[in-house]
């Protein structure tokens, strides 16, 4: 084989193998942007639904506590609306954790 002929071979090989690399690579990063995607609009807001679903469970244990403690009327109403709008904020993170949808719109 001529020198010619050997040089065309080895760099059509090399291009041809930078060439298979580059799709490899395109791919690669293709299913790194769904797989990051995934956790930013999926789990995140799963995560959120959960910190939502702690913070009203820890406030109508407060709201409970005080309400308990404390024996004023008009502290008593309070609690009770504080206590129902926690309630209805956890049912509806809870189903919406169990659906698996976000109960909030993400700001964009």
């Amino acid at each position: 084989m001529k020198f010619k002929t050997k040089l065309y071979t080895g760099t059509g090989s090399l291009l041809l193998l930078f060439f298979i690399i580059a799709l490899v690579l395109m791919n690669m990063l293709e299913q790194t942007t769904v797989n990051l995607n995934l956790v930013v609009n999926d789990l995140n807001e799963r995560i959120e639904m959960a910190s939502d679903i702690k913070f009203e469970t820890t406030r109508i244990g407060l709201e409970l506590s005080s309400a308990l403690t404390d024996h004023h009327q008009e502290m008593n109403k309070a609690a009770k609306n504080d206590w129902e709008d926690s309630q209805t904020t956890l049912a509806t993170a809870l189903d919406a954790l169990k659906k698996g949808t976000p109960t909030r719109k993400r700001k964009s």
